[in-house]
């Protein structure tokens, strides 16, 4: 399972459609204009075929971001302290 998962991380078109899923997600960014220059910033690179960017751009995307889940009252509450 995590060699799939890591060939998978290797293909271009996959982490593509990860930054277009995460792009969709803007409802869960604590700062939504910083998501939107986060997604032009990846779209501009996967226009450039630049992948390293797309995933500079999602990282960045990632911890703007409410976390969701188990723990989810303790990072709300960490992701609001952060600003």
């Amino acid at each position: 399972m995590a060699l799939a998962q890591a060939d998978l991380y290797r293909r271009p078109e996959f982490i593509v459609s990860i930054f277009r899923d995460m792009a969709g997600d803007r409802h869960f960014a604590i700062d939504k204009d910083l998501h939107d220059r986060l997604v032009r910033d990846g779209e501009e690179a996967i226009s450039q075929a630049d992948i390293d960017g797309v995933r500079r751009a999602m990282s960045r995307m990632h911890d703007n971001m409410f976390r969701v889940g188990a723990a989810a009252q303790t990072s709300a509450l960490a992701s609001l302290m952060r600003w």
